[in-house]
């Protein structure tokens, strides 16, 4: 092969090669624009992230803590109210006694 026809066949190689350049240049492009896509995405989350950190865990904090404070008032409102129910029951039963005791 002459050095003639060696560089026509690379004229011919680098001719079909074109090509396949442009779309490697295009992949590149399309590359490199899912990866920003993909770092914007990431920061995105990362403030979700933060907010559910942040926000809405406080938020259930407070709803529990609330939660706890009210189920203790009501413990307590039950423990009164059984009470009131032994105290009328006292009460009932020294009456009968006091209506025994006049007849």
């Amino acid at each position: 092969m002459t050095k003639e026809e060696m560089l026509q066949l690379a004229d011919l190689i680098d001719l079909r090669l074109e090509p396949i350049k442009g779309q490697l240049s295009s992949i590149d492009t399309r590359l490199m624009n899912v990866e920003r896509t993909q770092e914007t995405m990431d920061k995105k989350l990362t403030k979700l992230q933060l907010k559910v950190e942040n926000d809405i865990q406080t938020s259930i904090k407070i709803t529990q803590d609330g939660h706890k404070d009210l189920t203790r008032k009501i413990d307590a409102a039950i423990n009164i109210e059984e009470r009131v129910q032994l105290l009328e029951a006292d009460v009932s039963a020294i009456k009968l006694q006091n209506r025994q005791q006049q007849n």
